[in-house]
Formats: C-alpha cells, structure tokens, sequence
C-alpha cells in the first residue's frame, strides 16, 4: 500500500490515523505539491496542545504558558522557552527544512544533542515537557537528539499546523488516486542491479516473480532494507547506510462509545505509556466535536531504539491492552468502561533519529546516487516528517531528469 508511516482507518464514519497525523504550515514548494494533487490541509483549531496534571487538562500550553500549573518562576522559564523557539524560527538561523543544503551557523546546532546544549537553560519541567515531545516526534528523549533536529521541529509547532481527517494518509491517498496506472501496490521488491547500460529491479507480485529494467532507478526504502536490495554497493557507502538509526513505535486505538477528553487536539501525558493523545475527529469537527459521540483516540507510544523493536515483539496484545487501558484510566477515572475495542500499529523502523552529527557528516552521503541509482526517503531527508518526504521526492526527481535527459 501507499503511505508509508502516514495510515488511517476508518470507525463508525469517524477517520483516525494510525501513525502520522500532522504537517506544518507548508511553505512555497509543500504547498505546489499539495496544489498538484489537489488536496488542501486544513488548519487545526486551536486548542491544539494541552497538557495533563492530577488537577485536570489545561488547554493551549503553547500560546499560553503562563496557565501552566506552575510556581510562577517555571511558568516563567516556560514562557521565557516559547518565546525563543518562536524567534529563531523566524530567524536566518533557524535549522531548515530542507536540511541540505544549511549554511555554517545552521549546522552547528547539530554537533551536540539538545539536552546537552539547553537542558540548564529552562526550568526542568521545560525540559521533561520537550523530552516528552522528542520522544513523541522521533521516538527517544532529547539526550541522543541533535539540537538541529529538535529545534526544526519544534519551532514548527508555533505556526499553524495542518492536518485531514486520519491523518496525513489522506495526501497518500490522493496522490494514489492521481497515479492509477502509472503504479503497482502489493508487490514486494527485492533486487536492483546493473545489467549493462541498464538496471534490472526484481520484484514479487502475487507471489510471481518479475523484472523490470530502467535506465535510472529510485529507491525509496529505508537505508536499512536499500543496504540489502542494491547490488554491488560500495563497501564505505553499504557502512554508511548502517549510520541511519531509528526509533521503534506504537501506536493504540480507543475506538469509544463516548468521548474520554475533548479539550484539545493532542493531549500531552507525562509518566504513561503514551506521550500523547490525539482526538481524532477534532478536524472534522473543526474542534467543536460534538458530546456523546462514538470516536477514535490515537496513543501515541514510542518505544525507544535497539530495546524497543523488541519491546514491540515480546508482549502478546492482552498485555499491551491492559497497560494502555491501565494508564487512560489512571489519567481520566471511568475511561475505561467507554473504550468499545482496542487495535495496535507496530512500526520497527518508523521514526529517523537525526542525533549529533547526522545532518552534518551522514546526510551529503546518503544522497549521493550510485550510478544511475537514487535514494530517497525520510531517512535521507535527516527528519521523520511528511515535509521531509516531499523535499526528497522533489530533490531526487529534479536529479533524475536532469541525468536522464
């Protein structure tokens, strides 16, 4: 199928997604994709982010810091914090999305991770907030993620965010829709190789092999499958690609007989097995959802790297059921007899880690073609985002026409 990380599902006409939900305010080169395949994001209603206590769910944390549930002193630091990321995101300083090329001042905030860089600047509660948004965003805290990765997502918060129903699957969906023909789904692809002044792509489709040959070929698999389906690679570019790291995730579904929380877009959830909670029917409502509906939650629930993808393989669903449930019944008493079913997504290899040094010294690499082989993937593009995705896609389809023609 199409879509990668962005899935959604559908539940009782109510659209909930199933990994990725969101995309920023889409600059000049976004927004002429989106036009040409001719799909529109709308805004997300505010409030967007708000942030749970054991006295309640305060709503719109970002815009409004100083109602955190605070010593005045922290709201402070939080205060003092948004107002920084706000201003370098608008400054020629701000790490950029589309991390290649950036100038000299833009790299140098991926030389060190960000708790490294800023974690004696705010107050702690600051801290352990954005930790909770690293792990959330790439799938681990902000001790092993470079101040270049965290700062370009994160100031992308403070603008208008973007978001369909379900999900940015709904772009994947319509772009399908705009290349019937043109493309093959449910195939499994497995060998590219040079044949003389052509490539040979071995595939499987319906469990029969085939083989295509082309003069250029793009990959858009992870490093970590490509390594394995590109032929006669160079030994110092095969090692590279084992640079690229990724954080394991999972992703529960509350499908619910009634709402648990309508305050906000995402709710933010410290010391969960969740970071997050999305409401999931919060755009189509355009964030007046109606009371006593059936809808969708989406927990968002990284699992870390290395131990995670086995984390995501040893417990049976009961078990991971009973934590999820355990949890959303801990943060709002009497969830739980709301909840009509539970579904799991596990993703092994979803979320790009951009740590320390990998914009800066693994990235150029890792775009390089081989011969007439290109590579493209948020892995190449340093940041697991749709923006990320688009800008590669665009970058990589500008080089292959321009060796083709």
């Amino acid at each position: 199928r199409t879509g990668g990380n962005a899935k959604r599902g559908e539940w009782e006409g109510v659209y909930y997604p199933m990994g990725a939900v969101y995309l920023g305010d889409p600059d000049p080169t976004i927004q002429k994709t989106l036009d040409d395949i001719g799909i529109e994001p709308v805004t997300v209603p505010r409030p967007v982010d708000a942030w749970y206590t054991k006295g309640g769910v305060v709503p719109d944390i970002l815009h409004h810091p100083m109602d955190m549930p605070y010593s005045r002193d922290v709201r402070k630091s939080f205060r003092d914090a948004w107002q920084y990321f706000q201003d370098l995101g608008t400054s020629k300083d701000c790490p950029p999305i589309p991390v290649q090329p950036a100038n000299a001042r833009q790299l140098a905030y991926d030389d060190d991770s960000f708790l490294a860089r800023y974690g004696r600047r705010w107050a702690r509660p600051v801290i352990d907030l954005l930790d909770q948004y690293s792990r959330s965003v790439f799938g681990i805290g902000i001790d092993q993620v470079s101040s270049f990765g965290m700062i370009t997502q994160f100031a992308g918060e403070f603008p208008p965010i973007r978001s369909l129903p379900g999900g940015n699957a709904a772009i994947a969906e319509k772009l399908t829709d705009r290349l019937q023909g043109k493309i093959r789904t449910g195939c499994f692809t497995y060998r590219v190789e040079k044949d003389g002044e052509m490539y040979r792509v071995s595939y499987l489709q319906d469990d029969k092999p085939h083989v295509v040959k082309a003069r250029s070929v793009v990959v858009s698999a992870p490093q970590h499958l490509a390594a394995h389906m590109v032929a006669d690679l160079p030994a110092d570019r095969r090692d590279m690609m084992r640079h690229v790291r990724h954080g394991a995730y999972l992703v529960g579904l509350l499908f619910l007989h009634e709402p648990i929380c309508d305050i906000a877009f995402d709710i933010w959830t410290p010391n969960r097995c969740f970071t997050d909670l999305v409401v999931s029917d919060w755009v189509a409502s355009e964030g007046h959802p109606k009371p006593g509906r059936r809808t969708v939650m989406s927990a968002y629930m990284p699992q870390g790297e290395l131990p995670g993808r086995a984390n995501l393989l040893q417990p049976d669903y009961n078990e991971w059921r009973e934590q999820l449930l355990s949890d959303v019944e801990k943060t709002f008493p009497g969830a739980r007899k709301k909840v009509a079913g539970v579904q799991f997504v596990r993703y092994g290899h979803p979320m790009i880690i951009p740590y320390p040094g990998y914009i800066r010294h693994v990235i150029p690499k890792l775009q390089e073609p081989v011969g007439r082989v290109f590579f493209a993937h948020s892995d190449t593009g340093a940041l697991p985002c749709i923006e990320g995705c688009i800008y590669e896609a665009v970058r990589t389809s500008t080089r292959v026409q321009n060796v083709l023609a």
